[in-house]
């Protein structure tokens, strides 16, 4: 076992000896462990998988609608720490509001990098703290309208995804199955090649379509697809990425084949992708205050 799983099971025990048990059970009802005839895995059920375009019909929207679905998930399934977080808004019109505390497109919050940067789409190094930004924002604030929401104290942790690939994967794993707080997983681009027939995950009868990675894309232009969201994911040699919110994983029993379950946030792909853990930018954590040593601890790992 390495020392990041270790050090994780440490952080774990810490908080159940803190808090009780119970914290790392969160939203218990929509969490199972899943199968198909060869795989063995986990999966949170019930989070939204909202799709480009925005209402604002803005492009390189991924990371906002990514953290929409999974912040909405929180709200909905009554997590103590996301209760009322969201000020009732669908997930669409949420990334909205999600994208002006991101910067997408350096539009937005002036505490952002991409401010000054104006890249499109948002940087992975701003997704974090437009996160804890908007999770404590009282709704009073830019942008308006005012929105009638609850403020919470949240942390979140980046995971780079050249960390060494064993940690980061038991990091998504043990994160998933203990916080079950959708991670946001940014991979360095998007252009997956689905299978011809979807399976049936067991026991709760979820349909899963497995992905296979087309090759590399600099922007989804080059994708030909008009039903595709503009995306930018390479720009002038800064790799923004694709983002898509975490349901879950599949492995192999020998564990040979590892697989990250996803919603993605293109119309033109299915609800439950299974995507080859491949190509992985880095990992985004957050959550609220019982979570705050394990995101501590996440941050410990990566250095920074």
């Amino acid at each position: 076992m390495n020392r990041c799983v270790l050090g994780y099971l440490a952080a774990i025990a810490m908080v159940i000896a803190t808090v009780g048990v119970g914290i790392l059970t969160l939203a218990e009802e929509v969490a199972s462990e899943v199968r198909t005839d060869e795989l063995v895995g986990f999966f949170l059920s019930k989070v939204p998988d909202a799709s480009q375009p925005p209402p604002s019909a803005a492009d390189n929207w991924c990371t906002p609608m990514a953290v929409a679905n999974a912040v909405s998930f929180l709200d909905w399934t009554d997590v103590a720490w996301a209760r009322g977080v969201t000020g009732n808004l669908t997930a669409p019109v949420l990334s909205d509001v999600l994208g002006y505390f991101l910067c997408t497109n350096g539009q937005g919050s002036p505490d952002r990098a991409n401010a000054g940067q104006r890249l499109p789409g948002t940087l992975s190094e701003d997704t974090g703290p437009a996160i804890t930004h908007f999770a404590d924002w009282d709704g009073r604030r830019p942008p308006s309208p005012e929105l009638e929401k609850v403020g919470y104290k949240w942390d979140a942790a980046w995971l780079d995804g050249e960390q060494e690939p064993e940690c980061l994967w038991e990091t998504y794993l043990m994160f998933l199955k203990e916080a079950r707080v959708p991670p946001i997983l940014i991979f360095e681009y998007w252009n997956p090649k689905l299978s011809e027939e979807p399976v049936k995950l067991e026991p709760d009868g979820e349909i899963l379509w497995f992905a296979e990675w087309g090759d590399p894309i600099n922007t989804t232009l080059e994708l030909k697809d008009k039903k595709v969201p503009n995306e930018v994911y390479n720009k002038g040699g800064t790799i923004m990425g694709h983002a898509v919110t975490g349901v879950g994983f599949l492995v192999e029993e020998q564990d040979a084949q590892r697989w990250a379950l996803v919603h993605d946030n293109w119309a033109t792909t299915p609800e439950n992708v299974a995507i080859p853990w491949e190509h992985i930018k880095g990992i985004v954590f957050f959550g609220g205050e019982p979570l705050f040593q394990l995101l501590d601890d996440i941050r410990g790992f990566a250095g920074r």
